[in-house]
């Protein structure tokens, strides 16, 4: 997919991939296995993308501890300077 201003990574969201899985069932269910390819990459594409999600949140959840690490530190430094000065 390309990427675009409302989407700029160019990736499909999960809520889109899920409905794009169940449409694949549906297939399945209704022309037979010879749709079953379909499915099956829908279904990796879908635990690929939660995947995904799940190591942003994780890479996020690091960086806001990086962050609050980082401001500590600064308002530390900046109160012994400070101090220092008088």
């Amino acid at each position: 997919m390309k990427a675009n201003a409302s989407n700029p990574s160019g990736e499909i969201s999960l809520g889109r991939i899920e409905k794009m899985l169940l449409v694949c069932a549906e297939l399945v269910d209704r022309r037979g296995p010879i749709a079953q390819p379909l499915l099956d990459r829908m279904e990796r594409e879908y635990l690929a993308a939660k995947e995904r999600g799940k190591n942003v949140d994780r890479i996020r959840k690091l960086i806001g501890a990086k962050r609050a690490t980082f401001w500590l530190h600064f308002g530390y430094i900046l109160a012994t300077s400070l101090i220092l000065e008088l």
